[in-house]
């Protein structure tokens, strides 16, 4: 039952949304998870995954996957991987820093699920790294993305640890720029997503 309850949870945190309805969120969620479980499934790419490739090299890999999904199943939303641009501009943060000053800089997200030259349907921005990578800084970036204060204001952030099992990448999840859940196995999170239309006590306590 506790077990049911952080997956029900998990799940239906990410489809509490602003820009995009909850069957969109669902197909999303759903669609990123398989082209993760795709990627590490895959016998080619495992090879690069035992050999230790770079974060980036894995991201770009899921990337394709989850594009052709999304392109097929949600033809209104873009995924667009390391994407720099906010409208015409540069994609700025402001970011704090352990000394607690506040620093403006470019940042590049490395995956957002979102709508082109508009601010109306910024639906997920996913920070990767591999197990072991301090990951401070994506902690900050996905506040700032999913928080009040800045323009994008993405209803889901994620922040996924690649390891070398796929049933044992984590994830995290912000919203409102709080990080609701922390290290939500990939293993754990339901398949069938029809039970996201359950309710329960934890899921009730994280959506209010």
């Amino acid at each position: 039952a506790v077990l049911y309850c952080l997956i029900d949870g998990f799940c239906r945190v990410c489809v509490h949304i602003l820009n995009a309805s909850f069957e969109e969120k669902v197909v999303i969620l759903e669609a990123l998870l398989s082209s993760i479980r795709d990627f590490y499934a895959d016998e080619r790419d495992r090879k690069i995954i035992e050999i230790g490739i770079n974060e980036r090299s894995m991201v770009a890999q899921i990337f394709c996957r989850l594009r052709v999904r999304l392109r097929e199943l949600l033809p209104g939303f873009d995924v667009d991987y390391e994407y720099n641009r906010h409208l015409r501009g540069a994609k700025m943060l402001r970011i704090l820093l352990k000394n607690n000053h506040e620093k403006v800089s470019s940042v590049i997200p490395d995956l957002v699920i979102h709508q082109r030259d508009t601010d109306e349907h910024n639906a997920f921005v996913v920070e990767f790294k591999k197990v072991g990578v301090c990951s401070g800084v994506d902690n900050e970036k996905l506040k700032a993305f999913t928080g009040s204060g800045e323009n994008y204001q993405y209803d889901i952030g994620l922040r996924i640890i690649l390891v070398a099992e796929c049933e044992q990448t984590t994830v995290d999840l912000w919203r409102e720029g709080e990080r609701m859940l922390r290290d939500v196995r990939i293993g754990d999170i339901a398949d069938d997503f029809g039970k996201l239309r359950k309710s329960s006590t934890f899921a009730t306590a994280l959506i209010g």
